[in-house]
């Protein structure tokens, strides 16, 4: 099991333990304003959620799925959710609170955790309408199960569509743009996708960041007008 020196969540329990198996643990989270939050953790240092393979998360998320701890003594709930069993996830680093969120898009999420199934569609709707992909991005990270599922997604059919453009025009280099190329998951979850999907055994064509950031096609734009 792999660890790393200075991670928080490989040194230390990171709360009062409750189940720990040979690759993940339960902790309950020993902070007053959050008398009811539960984290699975994976024992092995893990940089993100995107790193684990496609069994590890199955196992990650059946362990949230499964988590109907014992909840905490106290009769104050969660302030981030009506629940007293899971409410969070860990994997190898601390979980952004849910203030750096957008409190409409943060309420539509709490709305979700709580919806019977009847209207989870109509709330993951709205969501995906209106929750900006950087923090869909962030929420994925953190495990959020619906963020997962769309940033799968995602990633899959920008795998499947540059494997058009690979397989076609056998680009030296592709060059992402616009505020999509900030998404981290690209570089890393939609390049494995992309190379699921090429002809070649071995995909060889890099895709890079531009180096004039999301703004490069306006910059571009700009300068072609100037002259």
């Amino acid at each position: 099991m792999s660890t790393v020196a200075g991670c928080e969540l490989c040194e230390q329990e990171g709360g009062i333990p409750v189940f720990r198996n040979d690759v993940l643990r339960v902790i309950r989270a020993d902070d007053a304003d959050h008398p009811a939050f539960y984290r699975v953790i994976w024992n092995a240092h893990v940089a993100e959620w995107s790193d684990l393979s496609a069994a590890e998360r199955d196992t990650m998320m059946a362990a949230v799925a499964a988590g109907q701890f014992p909840p905490m003594p106290s009769d104050k709930p969660c302030r981030y959710c009506d629940f007293r069993t899971v409410c969070g996830t860990a994997i190898g680093r601390r979980i952004p609170p849910k203030r750096d969120y957008d409190p409409a898009i943060d309420a539509l999420f709490d709305r979700l955790a709580r919806a019977p199934p009847s209207a989870r569609r109509c709330i993951e709707d709205a969501i995906l309408a209106t929750a900006p992909t950087a923090e869909i991005g962030a929420r994925a990270r953190a495990g959020e199960p619906l963020a997962v599922r769309v940033l799968d997604e995602y990633c899959d059919r920008f795998g499947r569509a540059l494997a058009n453009v690979v397989n076609i025009l056998d680009p030296d280099v592709i060059v992402l743009g616009g505020g999509l190329s900030n998404l981290e998951a690209l570089y890393r979850q939609g390049r494995d996708a992309l190379a699921r999907y090429v002809f070649n055994d071995e995909l060889r064509t890099p895709i890079l960041r531009p180096e004039l950031g999301d703004s490069a096609g306006v910059i571009g734009a700009a300068m072609l007008a100037a002259s």
